[in-house]
């Protein structure tokens, strides 16, 4: 998310409308961020599509997802606001953002 950060640190994410409430949607959609150890998640994921997870592991990557998902979710209703606020499809708005629909493809 290089343009993105780079958009919210510089102050220039309101070009659209000039108001805060860009910027404010901008830095709540960076924060939505999943916090998570993407080391950890790559190597289980590797594991799982091996099928070499064992029990304690399979219960953690299920809620690594889980968290996944969630902030997905609320990043996308974050994302959709913006998208309204821009008078831009999602799509756009996503693409400007450099995100991916993909809850794995989730970059940060």
């Amino acid at each position: 998310m290089g343009q993105f950060a780079a958009w919210t640190e510089s102050g220039s994410a309101s070009v659209s409308t000039g108001t805060t409430s860009e910027l404010e949607l901008l830095k709540e959609i960076q924060e939505s961020a999943p916090d998570l150890e993407f080391q950890r998640y790559t190597e289980l994921r590797t594991k799982f599509d091996a099928e070499e997870l064992n029990d304690d592991e399979h219960r953690e990557l299920t809620a690594m997802i889980e968290q996944l998902e969630c902030a997905h979710a609320s990043r996308m209703k974050l994302v959709a606001q913006l998208s309204k606020l821009r008078s831009e499809t999602l799509d756009d708005t996503m693409n400007s953002l450099e995100l991916d629909l993909a809850i794995d493809g989730v970059r940060n």
